[in-house]
C-alpha cells in the first residue's frame, strides 16, 4: 500500500546568484512538484534574494523566501527545516541541480518502504566543461545494502560502517524524513563544514536509509565548492571533529564493537591524512596540526616520523626557493 507523503525543497542560498535560477527551474520541471519551496538566503551580499523574488513572481510556484545574518550551511538548513510543513525534506544546494525524476523517484522509494528515515538516488558531477562523471554513489550504495525490496537498496546494517570511512551521499540526492531530522538535534551548527557525514552518521542510527539506483540530480564543480582540493587541509580538520564526536557519543548512539573500533581506525587514517596535508604546506602548518591532535585519542600512537622529516625538507626547500 502507498502511503502519501509531502515535500518540502530545502535551498540554502549564500552569493548564489550564478546559480539559483537554474537550482530552482530544475524544481520546477520535475515530474512530481514538492508541496513547498523554502529558500534559505544566509546573507547573501549579492542579487541571490532578488532573483528568487522574480522567479516565484513570474511562475505558479510560491518560495518561502527567509533571509537571515550569515550563520553558515548548517544553520541555514536548519532554518529551513524549522520552517518546513512537509513531512520530508529534499535538500538542494544553491549550485547543484535535480533531474525531472528525482522527486518522483523519492516519493516511490519512501511510499514503498515507509520504515525507512531516508532516501536517496545516485547523481553525476559536472562543471564548466559540461563533462559528466561516472555516478557517484552507486559501487559503496550497492555494497552497503542488506537487501533490495522493490527495486530500492536497503541500508541499514552496514550503513554507519559505510559512512564512517568518507560519505557518499550527496545533499542534492538526499531526502529525509524531517521529524527524525528534529529528533536528532538537525544539523550541528559549529561544524562549518563536513557537516552533512556528522548529520548521516546520527540519522543513520534511527532507521534505515533507502537507495534508488538511478541517476537523479547533478553536483556541480567549481571553485567555490566546499569540498574542493583547495579546502583538503581544512575539511580534514571538520572530519577529525566529526568522528571524534561520534567516538564521544559511541554509548549514546549505542555503537557496536566493530562500528567502535571502525570509528577509531578512521581516526587514525584521518590524523596521518592530516598531518601529510600539513607537512607538504609548510613546517608552521605541521606544528599546528601536532598541537591540535594533542588530547586526540588514537592519534599519536601511530603518528610516523616521515611526517616531521618531509614537513622539515618543504619548509627548506620554499625557503631555498624563496630566497633566489
Amino acid at each position: 500500500m502507498r502511503v502519501p507523503i509531502t515535500i518540502s525543497v530545502l535551498i540554502p542560498a549564500y552569493n548564489a546568484e550564478n546559480f539559483i535560477i537554474e537550482a530552482l527551474d530544475s524544481i520546477a520541471h520535475q515530474l512530481r512538484r514538492p508541496e513547498e519551496i523554502i529558500v534559505v538566503d544566509d546573507g547573501s551580499k549579492d542579487s541571490t534574494a532578488l532573483l528568487v523574488r522574480q522567479w516565484s513572481s513570474n511562475k505558479e510556484f510560491v518560495v518561502n523566501l527567509i533571509q537571515q545574518e550569515n550563520k553558515g550551511l548548517p544553520a541555514a538548513r536548519n532554518r529551513g527545516i524549522s520552517a518546513s510543513s512537509c513531512d520530508w525534506i529534499a535538500l538542494l544546494d544553491a549550485d547543484d541541480l535535480f533531474l525531472p525524476n528525482h522527486l518522483a523517484e523519492m516519493e516511490q522509494a519512501v511510499s514503498y518502504q515507509p520504515e525507512v528515515v531516508a532516501v536517496f538516488g545516485d547523481c553525476i558531477l559536472f562543471g564548466h566543461t559540461d563533462i559528466n562523471s561516472e555516478p557517484f554513489s552507486h559501487k559503496k550504495a550497492t555494497l552497503a545494502a542488506s537487501l533490495i525490496n522493490n527495486g530500492v537498496y536497503i541500508l541499514g546494517e552496514k550503513l554507519y560502517s559505510s559512512i564512517i570511512h568518507g560519505n557518499y551521499i550527496k545533499p542534492c540526492c538526499f531526502v529525509f524524513k524531517r521529524s527524525m531530522a528534529i529528533e536528532i538535534g538537525m544539523f550541528d551548527e559549529s561544524m562549518k563544514f563536513i557537516e552533512d557525514r556528522d548529520f548521516m552518521l546520527r540519522l543513520s542510527r534511527k532507521g534505515n536509509f533507502g537507495f534508488v539506483d538511478r541517476v537523479t540530480a547533478k553536483a556541480r564543480l567549481h571553485e567555490n565548492n566546499i569540498t574542493h582540493p583547495k579546502n583538503a587541509m581544512r575539511n580534514t580538520y571538520f572530519v577529525l571533529r566529526v568522528l571524534k564526536k561520534a567516538l564521544d557519543h559511541a554509548k549514546e548512539m549505542k555503537l557496536s564493537a566493530g562500528e567502535l573500533q571502525l570509528t577509531k581506525m578512521a581516526i587514525h587514517q584521518t590524523t596521518n591524512e592530516l598531518l601529510y596535508l600539513s607537512s607538504i604546506d609548510s613546517f608552521k602548518s605541521y606544528i599546528a596540526a601536532m598541537h591540535h591532535l594533542i588530547g586526540m585519542p588514537f592519534t599519536f600512537s601511530k603518528i610516523n616520523p616521515r611526517h616531521f622529516l618531509r614537513a622539515i625538507y618543504y619548509n627548506f626547500w620554499k625557503n631555498r626557493k624563496n630566497s633566489y
